[in-house]
């Protein structure tokens, strides 16, 4: 029976490493996660990187509307860069054209457009197929929202599509549009 290499042996445990890490990102629900570990090209220490990154902005998508859902609007704005804003659109799910219904340009805004509306009815939202991309210090994530607005009998569904920025080792959205789609949502 012939011997295997030590350098052989040390791919081989490499490769599995990174196989069982992208077989656990994708039970967390990352996207891609399984593509991403079998990337050669990449040194590991970049992978894990990549790897935390995803994660780090799963989890920001998720406090945004985890403070939407408890009430939270002073908490949102924090989790934009200084020069971060926000857009909400009205369009279709297979189309490529919308109407801007508000730009919200900047931190400020957004906290200005959220504060009135606490102890109101609000958005309980339920984020879906949440896909995300690092390139570096910048992301992107695309994903629906659907939401029952809590203490009315509205509802809305739409698509986000974020890009992220990555400062002093900390994500935050750059910038978050919203489209929501006409046909299936009482706004």
């Amino acid at each position: 029976m012939p011997r295997s290499s030590p350098t052989s042996n040390a791919c081989k445990r490499r490769r599995r490493a990174c196989l069982l890490l992208g077989a656990l990102l994708s039970l967390a629900g990352v996207e891609g996660a399984t593509a991403m570990a079998e990337e050669p090209a990449k040194s590991l220490e970049e992978r894990i990187d990549r790897a935390e990154s995803r994660t780090a902005i799963a989890d920001l998508v998720h406090a945004y509307a985890r403070h939407i859902r408890h009430d939270e609007p002073d908490q949102v704005a924090a989790l934009f860069t200084p020069d971060g804003w926000f857009e909400i659109r009205d369009g279709h799910p297979d189309r490529p054209d919308y109407t801007v219904r508000e730009r919200l340009g900047s931190p400020a805004q957004i906290d200005a457009h959220l504060a009135p509306n606490k102890g109101k009815p609000h958005p309980i939202p339920l984020i879906h197929n949440l896909t995300v991309t690092v390139d570096g210090d910048t992301g992107t994530a695309n994903s629906v929202m659907e939401a029952q607005i809590y203490g009315s009998a509205h509802k809305v569904i739409g698509e986000y599509r974020d890009t992220f920025r990555r400062l002093d080792g900390r994500w935050y959205f750059a910038s978050r549009t919203y489209t929501i789609f006409k046909g299936g949502s009482s706004l």
